[in-house]
This record gives C-alpha cells, sequence and structure tokens, in this order.
C-alpha cells in the first residue's frame, strides 16, 4: 500500500519566534520611505536594486526580508507559492502599498511621482517585465514562454459583478486606482481595515 502522507510546509524562522519578530521593518518605518506628502515618490526610476529614495524601497525590505527571514520554500523565488506565508506576505506588501497612497495622495497613475515606469516592459526607460505601467500582469495577458511560465491558467481575468474594474486583461495601471477616487470605472470593490476611503486629511 502506498504511503499516502504528504510533506507539511517547509519553513524555520531565522530568528527566534516566541521572542521577537522577522527581520522586517516596521509599517511606520515603511510608510516614510519615499519622503513626505506632498513630495512623496513612489519610485525615483534608478534600476540599482536597494537605493534610496522612494516608495518602492520597500521590496527590499520588508518585501525581501520577510522571505529570506525564514529557511525553506518561502525563501526561494522558485517555490516560495508553495507557503501559505507567502500569500499573507504579500497581500501586507498590497496594504502597505494602500496605506502609502491614502498618506500621500498617490492614486494618480499619469504623475511619475505615483509610478515611475510609465511605458512596458520594452520602453525606455523601463524595468522588469510586469513591473512597468502599461505592462499587463499575467497569467491573465495569457503570455507565456521567456520569463513567464509554459501556460497561463485562469484566463482570462474573472468578471467580479460587484466591481468596475480592473477589465479582463488589467495592467499594472488598472492598480493604482483600487478605490475608484478619480475614475469610478477602475472601482475594484475592496478595501483594508486600516486605510481609510480617499486621502489622508
Amino acid at each position: 500500500m502506498a504511503d499516502r502522507r504528504r510533506a507539511g510546509v517547509t519553513r524555520r524562522p531565522q530568528f527566534t519566534a516566541a521572542t521577537r519578530p522577522a527581520n522586517v521593518s516596521p509599517d511606520a518605518t515603511t510608510l516614510a520611505l519615499g519622503g513626505v506628502a506632498p513630495n512623496a515618490v513612489f519610485d525615483t526610476g534608478d534600476l540599482t536594486p536597494m537605493t534610496v529614495g522612494g516608495f518602492d524601497e520597500m521590496e527590499g525590505d520588508p518585501h525581501g526580508l520577510a522571505h529570506t527571514s525564514f529557511d525553506g520554500w518561502i525563501r526561494s523565488a522558485g517555490t516560495a507559492p508553495r507557503d501559505p506565508l507567502f500569500f499573507l506576505l504579500h497581500c501586507n506588501v498590497d496594504r502597505l502599498w494602500a496605506r502609502w497612497q491614502w498618506l500621500n495622495d498617490r492614486f494618480d497613475g499619469t504623475r511619475a511621482n505615483t509610478y515611475f515606469y510609465r511605458g512596458s516592459a520594452t520602453s525606455v526607460p523601463a524595468t522588469r517585465i510586469g513591473h512597468n505601467l502599461l505592462d499587463t500582469m499575467w497569467p491573465w495577458n495569457g503570455v507565456t514562454g521567456g520569463p513567464r511560465p509554459p501556460n497561463a491558467p485562469r484566463t482570462p481575468f474573472p468578471t467580479v459583478p460587484t466591481a468596475a474594474g480592473p477589465g479582463p486583461a488589467p495592467t499594472v495601471g488598472d492598480m493604482i486606482d483600487y478605490q475608484g477616487l478619480l475614475d469610478e470605472g477602475a472601482d475594484m470593490n475592496f478595501a483594508y481595515a486600516d486605510v481609510p476611503f480617499g486621502v489622508a486629511p
């Protein structure tokens, strides 16, 4: 008879979980990245990793350090989605970005201080594919091969009856005005408990 047991989640903290948190910046430090309103910037456009200058530095800390605070699946880009912590980690990254947007009135994707990379991965300047304002998001863009996997599951993006946005093949830019503050047609009908609707007073 075959052994039906399955391996559990492979993860071991690089910190003493009983006495201290993971090796990541707290919310207040993260939200201070990029400066303060009205001059706060998401990105300076410098392609050098961890360059001082914008809120995008949170990609290294707390995002990257949350991955590397553990040994196991979560540590490697190729295996991280196997760990349920991956989804919690990335939901928190999205929440932090939403809070930064709220604090700094950064919902207008046409402004460079909201999002620096204006074009697509083939534009100049550009950054990694999937990180430019006009890049369609995988898997809903149906693109396969190259840096993408050989198939594109869950396409097209499912229609949500209660939400106007983002459409069947969302772009990075479609995600910026997620509350529909500037365009009601962009409203995705979701919110975060600690991010009020609109802009900070």
